[in-house]
């Protein structure tokens, strides 16, 4: 199999036939037996693979014309491999061999192919053909972040979500509708897009390309939000947080996603921002925010930093529950378990960038408290303002209470069409607790409890005050080799 399939791309297509073909080696009298390539080509045409599995779409050989002066050579197996007469055409794309006399490019070639035409057709229209040369730029757009974004140059041009890289040459854009209600604007994929209205996205003029931000919205918030019905035929949809601004100084105040250090350098060159061959990834990272947002303060700049620490994986988290553990099927163990190394390899590789933020933001409040002439109660508790003690929590308790002893930038909401309490930071969500799973005072002491864990983990200190018995230990932290139990790695996204 090895040899019959040895130029073929790895791809799910040329998997299948593999798997295809070892099943046919390991049956009936076939078994230790070598296939010829006839029998193993004749075999994958039988079994459809590509029509009814991959979903392409059968070509009507049958009825194609033959080409004038071939009608006698060809004979009657062309399209269909037969053990004795194969014709010499269908031996050669059968060969073993790691090369072909074709051009035959796999299909992520082929992609690079299309672009760098695109991208000839995109210079002509501009005249910018000094830009070509360097499409490093489309690399902001290669984590999804939730923005929308459309070439400035061009007045009322369309909106594109943003569905990734090709090649690392340019970013794919699928062009966004617009939808009307309760006098909002929202946006959603356009269902009606073509191929001819997909397309590469080449960011070598970054300068002129805006960015819109938005958030997910459930048709129930919408509805309940313009007080009136929701677009009919449509799921969820994107609703503007904020107005159009620069691509470039959007992906600043999301910390540029989770772009390498290698990519960074990249950035700070073309923009000027100071930059050094031994500079962390931490020391990169802060040095570009600061060119690229020179009026934020400190904290400011720490508040987008922190966008960088490892997201914690609560999907995993609930799966281990003990409530939950014991209905996890056998395939979805595995698959958490995946999920849990790919976790600890994460945790490692940004273990330094977390020492680095907590060191700095522990400087900052410290030099905060110290210009402001602030007591030492206050710098223990690492708050400009001093939380109060948790309140007796019962169905009764309101937001207020619970944010009255919240940590510096967290708050709760009480998400009663959902029934949860909803844990915020930053303006994000970063968790909840279920009403009917934890109870509703349960769900607001548990809520109060991971937002002093996470204040911790982000270098804040531990709250002024002990949380009552009654509650138990605090909220599991994620599973973390790397950290102790009571602070392990956690952020937002």
């Amino acid at each position: 199999m090895r040899n019959h399939f040895a130029a073929i791309g790895g791809t799910k297509l040329s998997e299948d036939c593999a798997q295809k073909g070892r099943a046919l080696e390991s049956t009936g009298g076939n078994a230790n037996k070598t296939m010829r390539p006839q029998r193993l080509w004749d075999h994958l045409v039988s079994s459809m693979i590509c029509s009814k599995v991959h979903g392409y779409q059968e070509v009507p050989w049958e009825g194609m014309p033959i080409p004038r002066g071939m009608q006698g050579s060809l004979g009657p197996n062309l399209y269909k491999a037969s053990v004795r007469g194969t014709p010499a055409e269908l031996k050669d794309i059968m060969g073993s061999s790691s090369t072909t006399s074709w051009y035959s490019p796999s299909a992520l070639c082929q992609c690079e192919q299309d672009l760098d035409l695109e991208l000839a057709f995109a210079c002509e229209a501009t005249g910018e053909w000094d830009l070509a040369g360097d499409v490093r730029w489309c690399a902001l757009l290669k984590d999804g972040f939730s923005f929308l974004i459309r070439d400035s140059r061009w007045p009322g041009s369309q909106w594109f979500f943003s569905m990734g890289v090709l090649g690392g040459v340019a970013g794919l854009g699928w062009p966004a509708k617009v939808y009307k209600a309760g006098g909002v604007s929202y946006f959603a994929l356009d269902p009606a897009a073509t191929m001819e209205s997909i397309k590469p996205l080449f960011l070598h003029s970054i300068d002129n390309w805006r960015a819109l931000p938005f958030e997910w919205q459930s048709p129930l918030a919408i509805a309940l939000a313009a007080k009136s019905g929701t677009p009919k035929g449509v799921g969820a949809l994107a609703m503007p947080s904020g107005k159009p601004e620069a691509l470039l100084t959007l992906c600043a105040k999301k910390a540029f996603g989770k772009l390498p250090k290698q990519a960074l350098l990249f950035i700070a060159k073309e923009t000027g921002a100071p930059w050094a061959d031994g500079d962390t990834l931490f020391q990169r990272l802060e040095k570009i925010v600061k060119h690229l947002l020179p009026h934020l303060s400190h904290q400011a700049v720490l508040d987008i930093m922190a966008q960088r620490l490892k997201v914690t994986d609560y999907i995993t988290e609930f799966f281990l529950t003990e409530d939950v553990s014991d209905m996890v099927t056998k395939d979805q163990e595995e698959d958490i378990n995946k999920r849990k190394e790919g976790m600890a390899t994460a945790s490692a590789s940004q273990e330094a960038f977390k020492v680095e933020f907590r060191k700095k933001l522990q400087a900052v409040r410290k030099a905060a408290v110290s210009q402001r002439g602030k007591k030492n109660e206050i710098a223990r508790a690492g708050q400009v303002r001093g939380p109060t003690p948790p309140p007796a929590m019962s169905d009764d308790t309101t937001e207020a209470q619970v944010n009255a002893s919240m940590p510096e930038n967290f708050r709760v909401w009480r998400d009663a069409y959902n029934s949860r309490w909803q844990l915020i930071y930053n303006k994000k969500r970063v968790k909840s607790y279920s009403w009917q799973l934890y109870s509703l005072a349960g769900a607001a002491s548990r809520s109060l409890q991971e937002a002093w864990r996470l204040h911790k983990e982000f270098g804040g200190l531990d709250p002024p005050w002990p949380f009552p018995e009654s509650w138990g230990p605090m909220a599991p932290a994620p599973i973390d080799s790397n950290v102790s139990k009571g602070a392990a790695a956690s952020s937002t996204d």
